[in-house]
């Protein structure tokens, strides 16, 4: 058949496959809906991912809608959402990393820091975590490191704090803690939430 009828219709087709796929480029992606996480360029991704850093708690029409808890402020296509941090505040009382570090503890900046500790075996030594404080404490064979967890983190585990001291919060370090005795027992008592013996 030939004509300009075939011609209107395939030109229409052509359009309307177009116009789906610029729509799809511009506004696709998936779809945003509370219990989906956003990363730190604000796209959308998988709450387990390391960039994760928001889970959409609540669509709402205004800010002032969002809970407590909710740190961030996000809008997708027409729509806004209140944003709660993965890793929020510390779960530490203000006086926790202070406290350790007037007892004497180093802090560790970098992983060179801790590098006493690398290949550490966790059945070589102990750790003690406290859910209260956030603050667990590892006891190595001459050396303490005491790490600060974000409220709900799960411990990444010393190996990862070694690698990366910035998976948490704060971390300090005793070496040679059989001279420095008193150090360690007041980072202890920080790391309980009790104050050091002055």
């Amino acid at each position: 058949m030939r004509g300009p009828l075939p011609r209107l219709v395939a030109i229409v087709v052509i359009l309307t496959i177009t116009f789906m796929l610029v729509a799809r480029i511009l506004f696709g992606g998936p779809n945003p809906e509370p219990g989906k996480c956003v990363g730190s360029d604000g796209a959308l991704v998988g709450c387990g991912a390391r960039a994760a850093l928001y889970k959409l708690v609540r669509e709402v029409d205004d800010g002032r809608e969002c809970p407590s808890e909710s740190a961030k402020l996000y809008q997708f296509r027409s729509s806004l959402y209140c944003g709660v941090a993965l890793r929020g505040a510390p779960a530490t009382s203000d006086d926790v990393v202070p406290c350790l570090l007037l007892a004497g503890a180093r802090l560790a900046r970098r992983a060179e820091d801790l590098a006493f500790a690398r290949g550490f075996a966790a059945g070589a030594g102990s750790i003690d975590g406290d859910e209260k404080t956030g603050v667990v404490k590892v006891r190595g064979p001459d050396w303490r490191i005491f790490y600060v967890l974000y409220e709900g983190q799960i411990d990444p585990g010393l190996r990862a704090i070694v690698a990366d001291p910035a998976e948490v919060v704060f971390v300090t370090y005793v070496t040679a803690a059989s001279r420095h005795r008193k150090q360690v027992a007041a980072a202890t008592r920080c790391a309980r939430g009790e104050q050091p013996a002055a």
